[in-house]
């Protein structure tokens, strides 16, 4: 598997899908959208968190990160063939004062 990694990302006060953010970075999205792990760090923060979840995430649902804390969706298998997350189903939230950094891992 190949780490890679993105330009930090400055919150929009919305859910933006983590495709989206790959392809604003001009990075060439894997095959089907598919990742075997995902990294979230969140670098600098307000007073609200961060949030990380599927296309309903917001201020209040999802899972929440503050400043300084990091989120790993693991490793989900050894193979391409293994279980994945796909890139346009995982969504980050992070209010406009938030700057996030973004790491995902393929094969």
């Amino acid at each position: 598997m190949k780490l890679y990694s993105l330009p930090d990302f400055r919150g929009t006060d919305s859910a933006v899908p983590i495709s989206q953010i790959v392809a604003d970075a001009g990075r060439d999205l894997p095959p089907d959208n598919r990742v075997a792990m995902i990294c979230f760090r969140e670098v600098s923060g307000g007073t609200n968190s961060t949030r990380v979840g599927d296309s309903t995430v917001n201020a209040t649902t999802g899972l929440p990160l503050s400043a300084s804390d990091t989120l790993v969706l693991p490793n989900a298998g050894n193979s391409p063939s293994a279980t994945f997350y796909r890139l346009n189903e995982v969504y980050i939230y992070a209010p406009a004062s938030d700057t996030i950094s973004i790491s995902y891992g393929w094969w």
